[in-house]
């Protein structure tokens, strides 16, 4: 409707969520976005290559939605990275690198897998 439409459209522009849907093609550090990997209620994950000449390298990389580092804080975002970060598990993605952009988007840099996503194979 006409309502939804007009309170998703502020919504967006008072949190900035949109933002991290259009970042395809833009580099993060040594990495290139790629294409979207998938959504879901934190944010948004991107696969990456390494453009950097470096290492030759592919990465997921997720995004948290603005609005969800405002409720809980960047803080909470970049402990929930550290603790990953720590895990070590043949079943568990590895988390290699966290960072925020310049508009203040927190993402964490982890390994890329290759498969089929978990709500596609479910």
């Amino acid at each position: 409707t006409n309502f939804d439409t007009l309170i998703g459209l502020q919504v967006s522009a008072l949190t900035g969520d949109s933002e991290i849907e259009s970042l395809h093609g833009q580099r993060i550090g040594p990495y290139e976005l790629v294409d979207i990997l998938g959504k879901g209620g934190m944010g948004i994950v991107y696969q990456a290559k390494r453009v950097d000449g470096v290492f030759e390298q592919r990465v997921a990389i997720k995004f948290v939605y603005p609005s969800i580092a405002a409720l809980t804080g960047k803080e909470t975002v970049f402990f929930e990275a550290r603790c990953l970060g720590r895990l070590e598990h043949n079943n568990i993605v590895r988390v290699l690198d966290a960072g925020q952009l310049p508009s203040g988007a927190c993402y964490f840099v982890m390994e890329y897998i290759e498969g089929t996503a978990i709500d596609k194979y479910c």
